[in-house]
């Protein structure tokens, strides 16, 4: 009995503590976005990171593609996705499809906007120089009935935000 009364308040205090010391980001992203966001980062002559309210903010721009000079850090996320307009900010719902019942799937409205979370990992590249090192993570932005299209091919992102860190490189 020891063994239980123990166990599930350690588990749950763990847990807690878990979410309260993950780093605290907020994405920010305009009203007329929707499709694949990739943040690239750590790039020296990227997005500065800025405190808001004990929360890094990340503004995602039109293009998808946010240069961050600051980390994403693995581990346990505290992430909140506000859509910003010039006159009000709404806070985006993550689905969790992974997370979802039938039945919860068939309450879900299809127009209903969303964040469905990517990927992260890191990346190498020495060709052409000077090498880079760099991490991406990803999310797309769209309704739930859009949920599994996908319109980015990644292999000519990887071009784009490779030229951009060299660029930021050759500046400095």
């Amino acid at each position: 009995l020891i063994p239980l009364l123990v166990w599930y308040p350690s588990i749950f205090l763990i847990l807690t503590l878990k979410h309260e010391f993950a780093q605290k980001l907020e994405f920010r992203i305009p009203s007329t976005f929707k499709g694949p966001v990739t943040i690239v980062y750590p790039v020296k002559c990227g997005q500065n990171s800025v405190i808001e309210n004990d929360r890094e903010i990340i503004k995602i721009p039109l293009d998808g593609i946010v240069y961050y000079s600051g980390i994403i850090e693995d581990g346990p996320a505290n992430w909140t996705f506000k859509v910003v307009d010039q006159t009000k900010v709404k806070k985006l719902h993550e689905f969790k499809t992974w997370n979802l019942s039938t039945k919860e799937v068939a309450n879900i409205n299809p127009d209903s906007l969303g964040i469905f979370l990517g990927g992260g990992w890191s990346a190498h590249s020495n060709i052409p120089k000077p090498e880079i090192n760099y991490n991406i993570r990803t999310f797309t932005i769209d309704t739930w009935s859009k949920r599994n299209a996908s319109t980015a091919n990644n292999d000519s992102l990887q071009y784009i935000y490779e030229a951009k860190i060299r660029a930021c490189i050759k500046s400095i």
